[in-house]
């Protein structure tokens, strides 16, 4: 599980207004009642709305919540789990959509001499 800093109501207050907020809603209900093709629908939404749906889905995924879906009227998302186990080994790597493979992520490793021992470390992107 990815420890989320923010949660998705407060993303969203920061990202939409109010009307964007409840055309967001209506273009969800839509979307869960006719299942169509997501780039002929989104080819509707207005390119503003588009894009702060955009930062607020990275928003969210960063923080472990996807798949926001309407349930009684609200935007409600779904929160990435884990065990027990694995509490202590997520972090904002865990769910970055860059990778290493495929060279898009940004971090990169340094060589770190302590005492005479050579470490090879990871930089991660958020920490330069």
């Amino acid at each position: 599980m990815v420890t989320p800093n923010r949660y998705p109501e407060e993303i969203m207050q920061d990202i939409l207004t109010y009307g964007e907020r409840e055309s967001l809603t209506e273009y969800l209900t839509t979307y869960q009642r006719t299942k169509p093709e997501w780039d002929n629908f989104k080819s509707k939404m207005p390119d503003v709305l588009l894009s702060k749906l955009k930062t607020l889905l990275s928003d969210c995924r960063k923080n472990g919540f996807i798949n926001p879906h309407i349930q009684q009227g609200k935007i409600v998302w779904r929160q990435i789990m884990g065990n027990e186990r694995s509490r202590g080994q997520s972090d904002e790597c865990t769910l970055c959509v860059n990778n290493m493979q495929s060279g898009t992520c940004k971090g990169y490793f340094v060589n770190k001499n302590d005492a005479g021992k050579s470490q090879r470390m990871f930089k991660k992107c958020w920490e330069f």
